[in-house]
Order: C-alpha cells, then structure tokens, then sequence
C-alpha cells in the first residue's frame, strides 16, 4: 500500500509538470495537493494517461479543485472531511495579483513572423548563452538565416544547433507588443532550389528596406550577390521549430 502511495504521488506531480501547473511546486508557498482515488488512477492505466497528460484546459479547471493553501497532513485532511478551495486560482499563478499575458492566435504568429526582419537568435555556450542579433526571412512557413561564415557563433552553431529566436513587435514604450520565442535546431539548407528561394526572399526584404551595403556587411559579403548567397560554402540554415512561446500585451 506505501509503494501505491508513493506511485500515485509521483503521477500527481507528473501531471501537474505536464499541465504546466509547476509553478506551484516551485513556488515555496505551502499547498496540499489531493490526489484521486485508487479507483480513479486505475482508470488511467486503461489508456486515458496520455490525454490527462496532454495538459488540457478541462483537465487543468479539474486539477485546480484539488490543490489547496496550506499545510495539512493525511490525519487532518481525514478528519475534515472536506477542505474548501475558494482560492485555488490565485494559489497556482503563485500570487493573486499577478496577471498572465494572453496567448497569441495562429494568425497573429503567422502575421508577426512575416512582417518583421530581425530577430535574436540565443546560441548555446557554456556558462552562459550567446545573442546574436540577425536578419531572417519567413518564407512558406520556415524561418530562414544566412550567417556570415566566421566568429563564435559559427562555432556554437557547429557544436550545437540547438537554438532559441526572439521575434518581437514593439510600439514606442513598449506600450502594445507581441513577442514569440521559437526553439528548435538548425539545420543547413542544401537543397538547390529552396536555397535560392530563401536567398532571392531575403535579397528582397533587404532592398525593400534600403542600406544594403550595411546589411550585406552583417553577411560577411560586400555586396548582397545571389549567386554568391546561394553558392554551396554559403551558409543558410532553416529553423525547424519544436516548441514556441507567443505572448502579447492584454490589449491587443
């Protein structure tokens, strides 16, 4: 019966990670979570695991109602019988007063990945990260970079492809914004026809937006030359996306 304790405990926690609801554990504020019943995991191990775990906003307006402030032990929850919860939301933003951002639509992200032109790219290096900032086109749902071929980044990249984006659309004083941070891996763009696709794009949005000189600088490249963008020993890297944060101000 202690094993089946102990397993039940470790599914709780398991299933508060992967609602995102860990702030509560990391928080330091004393809490009580209520587990369900023996017969209520038993019906999880029939298959439905995967779904609880899928972090949905049914599951998680459930989980709420079981996780309560304060301090209790099994003695004193038994002997209750019932605990109220009147507080459970303030408990799991970890305070009531802060406010969360609203997610951003799926044509809010698709509107903002193609209307910006730069972004900052979080390389991994050890102790701490290396931000570049850099151009990047959006192009058939990818994110493409061409990268001058030299310098620490080039040999973070190599080491580890392994990166976060920062895309941001900021008014004066940052009054309205949206913001998404993309993870993902680079990886090199080899084949022949989207490297030209991707090249001629970016040629593009940097001749629509003047300074080409400058801009072809940050290439490594005197001037901004397709063919030469686009040669094998140029490098061009696609972002492909594991995991992304869209967030915006709540009066968007």
């Amino acid at each position: 019966m202690m094993y089946l304790k102990k397993v039940i405990a470790v599914m709780a926690l398991a299933i508060l990670v992967a609602m995102n609801l860990n702030n509560i554990i990391l928080s330091g504020m004393p809490y009580a979570a209520l587990a369900p019943t023996y017969n209520a995991f038993n019906a999880l191990r029939s298959g439905n695991t995967d779904s609880v775990l899928t972090g949905k906003p049914e599951h998680t307006a459930v989980l709420e109602n079981h996780v309560v402030p304060g301090k209790y032990t099994a003695n004193e929850l038994a002997s209750m019988g019932s605990v109220d919860n009147p507080d459970s939301k303030s408990l799991l933003s970890t305070h009531p007063d802060i406010v969360k951002l609203p997610a951003m639509s799926g044509d809010e992200v698709e509107s903002l990945l193609e209307s910006q032109t730069i972004c900052r790219m979080a390389l991994n290096d050890i102790p701490q990260p290396y931000i570049i900032a850099l151009d990047y086109v959006y192009l058939d749902g990818k994110l493409y970079f061409h990268l001058a071929d030299y310098g620490l980044k080039m040999n973070l990249i190599k080491s580890d492809p392994h990166v976060s984006v920062e895309i941001d659309n900021f008014c004066d004083g940052a009054r309205d914004y949206e913001t998404i941070t993309l993870m993902g891996e680079l990886r090199s763009v080899m084949d022949k026809t989207e490297k030209m696709n991707a090249v001629k794009a970016l040629i593009g949005s940097v001749k629509a937006r003047g300074g080409e000189k400058n801009v072809a600088a940050r290439h490594g490249l005197r001037s901004l030359d397709q063919d030469t963008l686009a040669s094998p020993s140029s490098p061009l890297y696609c972002l492909a996306v594991s995991d992304y944060v869209a967030l915006k101000s709540p009066g968007n």
